[in-house]
């Protein structure tokens, strides 16, 4: 009898122990007298801790490994080598990852093995997508798509159009996504496991996402619902899109509560690039919402993981949030420095909306530094391959930040046409961070205009819809320029209240900033000493003779859309 099925009956047989599984098999594996069903074992054992303990994971696809080798079975051999590729993948050592893959690929070739080549395929592709190499992901993806194809094995196949849907999102081609997960969910609908068509179903809610289809996503989220209780997995994707739309309807907190505890599942099971995104993710919210330190926080822990493990492409996404951090900080010079390495890597992975947003970042720091011919022209560089592109979400950021120009250089009805048009969009979005900064801005320009009316009702407007967002900046400005609509028009008594309200709201927000910057401390800590508890293992393995081979609206950054990661994608499934 294969590995492959021996595996599949031992992790059958061991799902009636519950809680205690881990334990039985090990006894199992103790008392077991067959060697090829014990390197089966020792398989199954791997595959079962990959998503509770990554070491134990670890240490048995070793014993596996030896035991295989010892007794000459190739076939446990290749789902070793697999397996030992995933604990590295995970891990972050891409190069190892790939190693191992090529040589379960290479026993899978000789012993005819097709799903253990369609696996071994897939996760050389993932090795690649997360390295940023998406050209090459995208390769070993139809080559296990077409072996699939030819020797009809429908569930890798599967796996592989899964793969391929989110290589899709990753590069912002949502239609191409719909269309591999079409054809993954056809083939799990037949083969009727309700938690591997919820795993569909949350992708189909992240491509009408990518689509500004808000409403259609959340429903895809919420047909998933059910099934989180019966896998922890899919209720962290559900935990972490949810926060999207809890961040793209403007509740900060919410978006935030989602994430952490997304980011404490992360860290227990240590998936590195899953890690580092989310950190990156969070990292760039606290940055909009104005808490430059922690940001900081963030994203350095999260560059720190993504330069260890050469994860290229999530390295220019984080150094170009760090230059809107540099760049709300008004230091501009690093910001400047920060945007062009961004924009470098992002030109390597042919990333044509990440380019694009960073020549509108480069048009608002040169706003900054006054240079207005050299702003204006990077910002319309920037709207029209926007508009090429047609993401709605960075064509209204374009507009926005005309808009901001021309009102910074006090052109006031060239600047009213822009926030009209990028308030337009946000109402068809149902943003309201952007409909509150547009209403703000209006109403401010409206006040230099001396048309002080319309200038209170956009400001009311601003602030009616800042009120459900949270979005601090927004409360500040509005306080600030209802201050300066009640000066210019001569009640000084309603301008003075409006000013100490201003004054109150700034402090509370130092306080604020302080009490969340403390309580975020111990997140970072704990990832720092996990990443220094798996240094000294993989040290200590080693010794033992292991293997070692934008929208601004001067305020809010452009924000990429944060993928879920599913370990179902990784193991082999029953």
């Amino acid at each position: 009898m294969r590995s492959a099925v021996l595996i599949i009956m031992s992790i059958a047989y061991l799902n009636s122990f519950g809680q205690s599984k881990l334990d039985s098999l090990e006894g199992l594996i103790r008392t077991e007298k067959n060697p090829r069903k014990k390197v089966a074992l020792l398989n199954a054992k791997t595959f079962l801790s990959i998503e509770t303990d990554l070491e134990k994971a670890n240490l048995a696809s070793q014993r596996a490994l030896e035991e295989a080798h010892r007794i000459g079975d190739e076939d446990g051999e290749g789902w070793a080598f697999a397996y030992r590729g995933i604990y590295f993948l995970l891990s972050g050592i891409l190069t190892e990852a790939q190693t191992e893959f090529e040589l379960g690929l290479s026993i899978a070739k000789k012993q005819h093995d097709f799903k253990l080549q369609a696996y071994c395929l897939v996760q050389e592709g993932n090795v690649m997508r997360d390295k940023g190499e998406f050209d090459s992901a995208k390769v070993f993806y139809n080559s296990a798509k077409s072996l699939c194809q030819e020797n009809k094995e429908h569930y890798y196949r599967s796996v592989a159009h899964v793969n391929m849907a989110r290589y899709y999102l990753i590069v912002h081609q949502p239609d191409s996504a719909l269309r591999e997960l079409k054809a993954a969910l056809q083939i799990r609908e037949q083969l009727k496991d309700a938690v591997l068509i919820a795993d569909v179903w949350m992708l189909f809610g992240n491509c009408y996402r990518d689509k500004n289809d808000y409403n259609t996503a959340k429903e895809y989220y919420q047909k998933t619902l059910p099934m989180t209780r019966r896998d922890p997995s899919l209720e962290a994707d559900y935990k972490l899109n949810m926060g999207e739309l809890f961040f793209h309807e403007g509740d900060f907190i919410g978006a935030l509560n989602n994430w952490n505890q997304v980011l404490v599942r992360y860290r227990k099971f240590q998936y590195k690039y899953a890690l580092a995104n989310l950190l990156l993710r969070m990292g760039s919210v606290f940055d909009q919402q104005g808490y430059f330190e922690l940001a900081t926080d963030y994203l350095t822990n999260a560059l720190k993981i993504s330069e260890k493990a050469s994860y290229q492409y999530l390295v220019g996404q984080i150094i170009y949030e760090q230059a809107w951090v540099s760049y709300r900080s008004k230091n501009y010079e690093q910001a400047l420095a920060d945007r062009q390495k961004a924009e470098d890597v992002f030109r390597k992975a042919k990333s044509e909306a990440e380019i694009a947003g960073s020549w509108d970042l480069r048009g608002l720091i040169e706003k900054r530094k006054k240079n207005y011919d050299t702003a204006l022209y990077y910002h319309l560089k920037s709207f029209n391959e926007r508009k090429r592109l047609g993401n709605i979400v960075d064509i209204d950021a374009s507009l926005f930040n005309i808009g901001e120009f021309y009102l910074n250089t006090e052109k006031f009805i060239k600047a009213l046409p822009y926030y009209f048009k990028s308030l337009k969009m946000d109402e068809a979005l149902g943003d309201n961070y952007g409909r509150s900064l547009n209403y703000n801005r209006i109403g401010k320009i409206y006040t230099q205009l001396a048309q002080y009316d319309s200038a209170k009702i956009y400001l009311d407007r601003s602030m009616k819809f800042a009120i459900p967002t949270s979005a601090k900046e927004i409360f500040r400005n509005n306080y600030l320029d209802l201050a300066t609509l009640f000066e210019k028009k001569g009640q000084y008594v309603e301008a003075n209240r409006y000013y100490k309200k201003y004054t109150q709201f700034t402090d509370s927000i130092f306080n604020k900033e302080t009490a969340e910057s403390l309580s975020a401390y111990r997140t970072l800590y704990d990832v720092e000493r996990n990443e220094h508890q798996i240094e000294l293992l993989n040290k200590d393995n080693k010794l033992k003779g292991t293997r070692s081979k934008t929208k601004d609206h001067s305020l809010f950054g452009h924000s990429r859309i944060l993928h879920s990661f599913r370990f179902s994608d990784l193991l082999l499934s029953v």
